[in-house]
């Protein structure tokens, strides 16, 4: 019957305006974030559905003062695959 698609792209970051700020309390950014989304719709009632999301986080930060696990710094890949009848 049909498919639809949505792709989004985006790079969020933003600045405290606190000075001086430490490492502590920097902004991360999301450096890129990719979306793809999309819906297939069969004749016969059968339908799929596929979510996905793949974000790079990244913080501007002395490493040497700031532990690794507070950095904020890594990525995350989210997939949702879907099927069903409608």
């Amino acid at each position: 019957r049909g498919e639809r698609w949505q792709l989004d792209a985006r790079a969020q970051g933003f600045q405290r305006l606190e000075d001086p700020l430490s490492d502590t309390d920097r902004p991360f950014y999301r450096l890129p974030s990719l979306t793809a989304n999309a819906n297939w719709q069969l004749d016969n009632g059968l339908y799929t559905q596929w979510r996905s999301n793949a974000t790079y986080f990244w913080r501007d930060v002395d490493e040497r003062r700031v532990p690794e696990r507070e950095a904020a710094i890594g990525s995350r890949l989210h997939l949702t695959p879907a099927v069903g009848w409608r």
